[in-house]
């Protein structure tokens, strides 16, 4: 229930929420967001619900599903070698 509410707005206050239920800073933070569909002339416009997060944390913008998995993997990768 809580997802749906927070692709229907801005979802800044939905990543400060979490962040608060998690005990998580905006250092901790990685927000992976669709905001590439708001590329216009090679620059992203100040629109769209993702743009606000900005705001709150690191914000990876993403083209597709596929990107989304290749991040994620490496991050997986990278968070493993950082716990060794």
């Amino acid at each position: 229930m809580m997802t749906h509410a927070l692709c229907s707005g801005n979802k800044l206050i939905g990543v400060q929420i979490l962040q608060n239920f998690l005990g998580a800073t905006p250092s901790e933070t990685l927000h992976v967001g669709d905001q590439v569909n708001e590329l216009v002339d090679e620059e992203f416009l100040s629109t769209g619900n993702d743009f606000a997060t900005r705001h709150q944390c690191c914000t990876l913008w993403i083209v597709n599903p596929e990107e989304t998995h290749d991040v994620l993997i490496e991050l997986v990768s990278l968070l493993s070698q950082n716990n060794t």
